[in-house]
């Protein structure tokens, strides 16, 4: 990341610095020991407060997911019966693992799937540090969120508990994890 300094504006924490970053969340000038880039190389505060991503946008970006999934299972069938001459299970079963695993892979390496990045949500700690891609793949989206979901009615009470104060699933709560806003938009502060 460069740090050079941004004109004449002083760091929002340490006015004695000057600003080398804006943070993208809450818009306070920020200096070296101030800013904290995520794994894309956007650049975040690390004193400001952390801005849970709405609900309606874990749902929609959830469903993003789901429907990749699905498209990439119905791909798999096509490629596997009019291209291989193979039962389409076979495609069916590649296709949504073939997708399934590009988004733990998205997951593991930036903490956002492909419906995280489309609504400007992204996996951290419940510190609101950044999530090791371990915990925000392999214990959020692989083991806590899929199995959650493998169960009915268990699968209902996860998605239901994104209501209790704190706007965290069960999945969250398993994994230590929680979904926070990235996008400026989101913050609630002024900018400026």
């Amino acid at each position: 990341m460069d740090e050079t300094p941004l004109s004449d504006s002083r760091c929002a924490t340490h006015p004695s610095d000057p600003t080398v970053a804006i943070c993208r969340r809450c818009g306070d000038h920020l200096c070296a020991e101030c800013l904290a880039p995520d794994a894309l190389g956007a650049v975040f505060c690390t004193t400001g407060a952390l801005v849970p991503a709405p609900r309606g946008a874990r749902l929609l970006g959830a469903s993003i997911d789901g429907t990749l999934v699905a498209m990439g299972a119905a791909f798999g069938v096509i490629v596997a019966t009019k291209l291989l001459g193979i039962p389409g299970s076979y495609g069916l079963v590649a296709g949504a693992l073939g997708t399934f695993s590009l988004q733990i892979g998205l997951v593991a390496r930036y903490q956002r799937s492909i419906g995280k990045l489309m609504m400007g949500t992204q996996i951290v700690k419940k510190d609101g540090s950044p999530a090791e891609p371990w915990r925000a793949a392999v214990l959020h989206t692989l083991l806590a969120k899929t199995l959650l979901s493998a169960i009915p009615l268990v699968n209902l009470a996860d998605q239901l508990w994104i209501f209790a104060p704190g706007s965290r699933c069960l999945h969250d709560i398993a994994s230590g994890t929680r979904v926070i806003a990235v996008r400026r938009a989101a913050c609630p502060r002024p900018l400026g």
